[in-house]
């Protein structure tokens, strides 16, 4: 599950209900399982990070348990913006997204990195 996913997959029982809820406990999505328990279910995109909470309910209306996902980061980042760089420069600055890699390279090969 990452943060370009639109439909959320699984298996439980056959028949059952299934929820799905968000951080502040908030239904986003819910269906039922199939007969061979499998089920599918749109959601809207979540950010990076979210927790979302997957819950079934049988006939009797008892609720299982809630399986816990993370969205992962799919999306890469937009490139860095880069500050003029003149040949008398020993730093290259500029932005990027927080917790990206920055690599510079030189005719293809990697000269310098750091972590933002």
């Amino acid at each position: 599950m990452s943060n370009k996913s639109t439909i959320v997959t699984g298996s439980t029982l056959a028949n059952l209900g299934v929820k799905i809820k968000n951080h502040s406990n908030k239904s986003i999505a819910s269906g039922k399982a199939n007969n061979k328990g499998t089920f599918k279910l749109k959601i809207k995109k979540q950010k990076a990070g979210t927790v979302l909470h997957i819950t079934v309910t049988d006939l009797a209306k008892r609720q299982s348990k809630a399986a816990k996902i993370v969205v992962a980061d799919k999306i890469p980042p937009k490139a860095p913006k880069v500050n003029k760089i003149t040949t008398r420069d020993t730093l290259i600055r500029g932005k990027t997204e927080t917790g990206a890699t920055v690599v510079v390279k030189q005719k293809g090969k990697k000269i310098a990195s750091k972590k933002n």
